[in-house]
């Protein structure tokens, strides 16, 4: 079966995947303040803690089959080995969830502290089984992912207010999570039927892709070392309060990654396609995917920074101050963590550039752990956002100087100057009028209001003066033809 591109598909794609991202960091940011007040601190510590390791052996039963499946069903729509592609891929991952399900009962059996908290949070192993995500990805067909999914969100939201009214029922909001993501991933299965014929798998193929698909899960697990390993060692050294004040923080700052996170989703698969066909389109769609991500990246590092404090409180309650206080500082690898993502996943995966990305995954992940392991237990929360923090920093350095004679690096640091500057001209701007107003929703919302124009203002003064811009030229496009367009009718 050959799966035809729609010209605008893209835009369609980013604008589901966009909505979807939005709707999976808002839902968690509506039940996390009525979570953290209902079960308290201590139980969204465990809550974070319980999850983090199960969710460590669903990416083992994974093995790196998003960025790669993704990759592999983008590229099989052109040579049509679409069906003989995705039956081998399914196959396998169902045999490494299996093999991944049997360790986790064995972890839970004789490991864990927290069995039957542990057992429940293990639907998210058995939701992984049947994550088809990657398939629908590489097709570009993000319309049935998106749809279903945000129903089961939204429901999931509703049943989570509903059912869960004290600390005692921490089981009950892990059955609602764990349920839901399981629930989503099921009613991806009837649709796919229409895309994909199942016949009989190709083991050669699968042969050939295990090493590639390991050498994308190494960068896979690594990365989450460093996102959430932070959280396991804050439980195992301190208690399980800051381990909620950490995991409340991460949420916000997940928040704004989404974003571009969407952007790099939609765009894997046609890159993966282009690198092969057309050379200038793919290095055109790189620079405007930089450029919209470092102008999104800086508003909303600085925008949430200065109003951090201010909003945890208001949000979660005077036992989450600390909350606002973490977020200030990790707000400052949002720009980071958004290069670092259009880095990957529009220029170093498609090119098949695999392990680039992995090396800098492992070092900046071995860095972290060593920071965290020394910091963590003499300087708590602080430890870990140091460790964070550095991580991605060297992730970053370490990308930009293997590929520094492939891309106009000279030309991605004059364009993020105008955003960086706008962004801390907001970021003094709205700490100023922030020190005039009292801590309440109303002047909250001005001040993030105040912030947005202040942004866009200096932003679009800059975009209209730069003609080398690729955001002007675009505007200059659709200027062109809404004109012409004019004078024909």
């Amino acid at each position: 079966m050959w799966i035809k591109l729609k010209k605008n598909s893209l835009k369609i794609n980013f604008i589901y995947q966009s909505f979807y991202q939005i709707l999976i960091m808002i839902t968690p940011l509506i039940t996390a303040p009525y979570i953290a007040r209902v079960i308290g601190a201590s139980n969204v510590g465990v809550y974070s803690y319980t999850y983090t390791i199960v969710n460590y052996f669903v990416l083992f039963s994974m093995l790196g089959i998003n960025n790669y499946g993704s990759r592999e069903i983008a590229k099989s729509r052109e040579n049509k080995k679409l069906n003989s592609v995705a039956s081998s891929l399914v196959f396998l991952h169902i045999i490494t969830t299996v093999v991944v399900g049997i360790f986790l009962v064995i972890y839970i059996c004789f490991f864990s502290q927290y069995k039957i908290l542990m057992l429940l949070q293990g639907v998210n192993l058995i939701a992984s089984l049947f994550d088809i995500t990657w398939l629908y990805s590489g097709l570009e067909k993000f319309k049935s992912t998106v749809t279903k999914n945000s129903i089961i969100k939204i429901l999931t939201v509703i049943l989570i207010l509903l059912f869960v009214k004290n600390e005692n029922d921490l089981w009950i909001y892990i059955c609602l999570m764990a349920g839901g993501t399981l629930i989503g991933q099921l009613l991806l299965w009837p649709k796919l039927f229409t895309y994909i014929k199942f016949q009989r798998v190709d083991y050669g193929f699968i042969k050939k892709s295990i090493k590639p698909m390991f050498i994308l899960f190494i960068a896979i697990i690594a990365t989450s070392l460093y996102r959430t390993m932070d959280k396991v060692m804050l439980g195992n050294v301190t208690n399980m309060s800051y381990v909620g004040c950490y995991e409340n923080a991460d949420k916000l700052i997940l928040f704004p990654i989404g974003l571009i996170t969407a952007l790099g989703t939609i765009m894997l698969p046609r890159m993966s396609l282009l690198n092969t066909t057309q050379k200038e389109k793919f290095n055109s769609y790189f620079d405007k995917s930089i450029e919209f991500s470092l102008i999104m990246s800086f508003a909303l590092c600085f925008g949430l920074a200065s109003v951090s404090d201010n909003f945890c409180i208001l949000f979660f309650g005077n036992e989450f101050i600390l909350t606002g206080e973490i977020v200030k500082y990790l707000s400052f690898t949002i720009p980071i963590i958004s290069f670092n993502n259009v880095v990957r996943t529009q220029y170093l995966i498609p090119k098949e550039k695999d392990k680039i990305y992995v090396n800098a995954i492992v070092i900046g992940t071995i860095i972290n752990l060593v920071i965290n392991y020394i910091l963590i237990p003499k300087l708590n929360v602080y430890g870990a956002i140091i460790g964070t923090i550095v991580a991605y920093i060297i992730v970053f350095i370490y990308q930009m100087l293997s590929i520094i004679r492939e891309v106009n690096w000279k030309k991605y640091i004059k364009i993020s100057c105008t955003p960086f500057a706008s962004g801390v001209v907001m970021y003094i701007l709205v700490s100023l009028l922030k020190s005039y107003l009292a801590n309440d929703w109303i002047y909250l919302i001005v001040e993030v209001i105040v912030g947005a124009i202040i942004y866009i203002l200096i932003n679009a003064l800059s975009i209209y003066f730069n003609k080398g811009s690729n955001f002007h030229e675009m505007i200059k496009v659709r200027v062109s033809k809404y004109m012409k367009k004019n004078r024909k009718e």
